[in-house]
């Protein structure tokens, strides 16, 4: 499955096809994507292997060539994968247990809703976010993903208090898969980011920073899935 022609990456599943006429059932787990290939590696035709060995006088030699009898696959069905009927739900990421949290210039920071008293929050072309991520230059924030996440909606940029000046670019992966990139983001840039994260099992958020001193910022990382969705192990 894949978005672009040509960038498919790994294969959701590697099967094998029984030897029989009639409709067979391939399961995989629910990946999204608009773009759908089906290859078919090779066949082997057991029969044939028998029949060598017998023509052999019982001796067989894997390295021989063997018939391989054409395949004709005619039809396709692809089922949707159906949503869960109980109600959505939204998650902030602040919430959430990280499984990978690294940052070159330190630790990461985690604003929360019940900080809101505190001073604490993030600050972006002299706006106000409860909610979020400060982390120091490069870095790369991981979460395990569990359920049916839909959505991630996010806002990014350099925080106003930030001690150092220069540009961050804004990465969001899902699988080890860049989905999203914000381009060079500057001081008084903040970018809006709504990423689908259908299939989506691990989750990277990631900074690449032309200072280990620039604080950016992760404001609002919200999650949008159903009741029983989880975020971590």
């Amino acid at each position: 499955m894949s978005d672009v022609n040509g960038d498919w990456g790994g294969p959701v599943l590697r099967d094998t096809l029984a030897l029989s006429e009639g409709m067979q059932t391939v399961k995989f787990a629910p990946t999204a994507g608009r773009i759908f290939r089906f290859r078919v590696l090779s066949t082997h035709d057991m029969e044939s292997d028998s029949t060598q060995a017998q023509a052999a006088g019982g001796r067989f030699d894997a390295a021989a060539a063997v018939a391989v009898k054409p395949v004709t696959i005619s039809e396709f069905r692809l089922l949707e994968h159906q949503l869960p009927t109980t109600a959505r739900r939204i998650t902030n990421l602040s919430e959430a247990t990280w499984t990978r949290a690294e940052s070159a210039g330190g630790g990461v920071a985690v604003h929360r809703a019940d900080d809101r008293d505190s001073g604490a929050g993030i600050v972006m072309s002299e706006l106000n976010f409860a909610c979020g991520l400060n982390v120091l230059g490069t870095s790369r924030v991981d979460y395990d993903l569990q359920g049916d996440w839909q959505l991630l909606r996010v806002e990014a940029g350099i925080d106003d208090r930030s001690e150092g000046d220069g540009e961050v670019r804004f990465q969001i992966f899902g699988n080890d898969r860049l989905l999203y990139d914000s381009g060079p983001v500057g001081q008084a840039g903040i970018a809006k980011m709504e990423v689908d994260v259908r299939g989506v099992t691990r989750l990277s958020l990631r900074t690449v920073s032309s200072s280990d001193r620039v604080t950016a910022a992760w404001a609002d990382p919200a999650l949008a899935g159903f009741a029983g969705d989880r975020v971590g192990r």
